[in-house]
């Protein structure tokens, strides 16, 4: 009898799916409380990208290829959050498909492998429509004053368009924390080639 309880339990667990973390009280907080800036790139045209209210957003231009490049600082979180949009052809990523985007991972930070923590390159896919794809490290001795985690991605927008990040952090949250905001970057218009 203790048996089919067991296995009622266990079907009966199965069938309602899985089971599903609550969203925590800073993520349900930081989704209402979103700051959406429009921004214009060269190549592209406008693009948005939104952050949460409170934290500081700079915008830079002109400095290559027409990039341009994002830095985020969020209050009381320390780390180095930049990201990088752009036409992919001055990027140097004219031929990038959807289905490169591990590849092109793996190639970009095998070099840094070895200093990891992980010893091997796992991309990880991201955003609504895993149109992006992500590499987290662990610096296995960071020196004194270097970060311990860093995360570099990538993130297709459009036909032509790429945004490349990095974030550096001390904590693993801190990083996994950016990856929103780039799966929240918008083409607003396209560009003229």
């Amino acid at each position: 009898m203790k048996i089919v309880l067991g296995l009622c339990l266990i079907l009966s667990s199965l069938a309602a799916g899985p089971a599903r973390a609550a969203p925590t009280p800073d993520a349900a907080r930081l989704s209402r409380e979103l700051t959406t800036e429009v921004v214009k790139n060269e190549n592209l045209g406008e693009f948005s990208v939104s952050y949460p209210s409170g934290w500081k957003c700079t915008v830079r231009h002109h400095l290559q290829d027409d990039t341009t490049y994002l830095r985020l600082f969020p209050p009381n979180m320390a780390g180095d959050f930049e990201i990088m949009v752009n036409d992919r052809k001055p990027l140097g990523l004219i031929a990038l498909t959807d289905g490169d985007l591990e590849r092109y991972l793996i190639l970009n930070t095998l070099r840094y492998a070895k200093r990891s923590e992980e010893k091997t390159i796992t991309p990880v896919r991201f955003g609504a429509g895993n149109d992006g794809a992500y590499v987290l490290l662990t610096d296995s001795a960071p020196a004194p004053g270097e970060f311990k985690y860093w995360i570099r991605g990538i993130r297709l927008l459009g036909d032509r368009g790429a945004a490349l990040f990095n974030f550096y952090s001390n904590t693993r949250d801190d990083c996994e924390r950016m990856l929103p905001i780039v799966a929240s970057l918008e083409l607003k218009q396209v560009g003229s080639q």
